[in-house]
């Protein structure tokens, strides 16, 4: 009986922390999810986070200071792309642009916004501050990673309407009715980079890496935040049943627009 009385114990305590976790301001979750084993956060919260990078800290000073960094090292590629004499130089120079830009993007800015709040209405600009719908998400990064466009417009959009203007659309597919693992095997061989979704709904960024694939969204659906998920356990990738895509990486236009600073228009 004791025993009993233990593990209820336990578990109502168990309940309580997971509610009140909830409640806590997403820099604090970060920070206390930073010291949670792996496989605790699994097992809690599975697909919230990739790997939590250990600079992620409670405040937007630290992203402000990636943004700069990929400004700063925009401006050299700009300057030795202008400089280039041949055709070939031009295009190695856009290829390790390319490499960069959405490195960076990966691994230096978008884990900074995991855990802020998702709203339909949310325009948020802080990650870890108030709330951000996906097209604010998406094109919100896309901006701060130097991308000259307008973010308000692209974010209200139609998600195929943004990425047209985004993608030349040989470089666009659409699949329709066809399952996700098909969808997810379609993508791997396209090889790895990220890319721009659109769903009937929604839109998020799609990550392919090696044998992994990953959705990387602000989602209505629990947790109501945005979160990088493994892509075969996304449930928005799952119940859609339009899926448009267009490769942001190694796309030699787009990385150069964004290498000379030109202004993308909502066509």
């Amino acid at each position: 009986m004791r025993a009993k009385l233990i593990l209820l114990f336990f578990i109502l305590v168990g309940i309580i922390i997971v509610f009140s976790f909830q409640k806590l301001p997403t820099g604090l979750k970060r920070k206390i999810t930073a010291i949670v084993p792996e496989k605790v956060k699994e097992t809690i919260e599975p697909n919230y986070y990739n790997k939590v990078p250990s600079y992620l800290v409670n405040d937007s000073l630290h992203y402000f200071v990636q943004k700069n960094k990929i400004i700063k090292q925009k401006k050299q590629f700009k300057t030795t792309y202008l400089k280039a004499k041949t055709t070939s130089e031009k295009t190695k120079i856009l290829e390790n642009a390319s490499n960069f830009l959405y490195q960076n993007l990966t691994d230096s800015l978008i884990p900074y916004w995991y855990g802020t709040a998702w709203d339909y209405n949310g325009i948020s600009q802080k990650p870890g501050k108030g709330k951000i719908a996906c097209g604010y998400f998406v094109f919100t990064l896309l901006r701060d990673a130097g991308f000259r466009l307008p973010r308000v417009k692209m974010s209200q959009a139609a998600s195929e309407q943004a990425i047209k203007s985004l993608v030349n659309s040989k470089q666009i597919n659409r699949y329709s009715n066809i399952s996700l693992e098909e969808f997810i095997t379609k993508m791997k061989t396209k090889g790895n980079g990220i890319y721009i979704v659109g769903l009937d709904n929604h839109v998020g960024l799609y990550q392919v890496k090696n044998e992994e694939s990953w959705f990387c969204h602000s989602t209505v659906i629990y947790p109501s935040c945005v979160i990088k998920e493994k892509a075969a356990y996304s449930p928005a990738l799952q119940y859609s049943s339009y899926r448009v895509v267009g490769k942001l990486s190694d796309y030699e236009t787009l990385t150069k627009q964004w290498l000379l600073n030109e202004y993308i228009n909502l066509k």
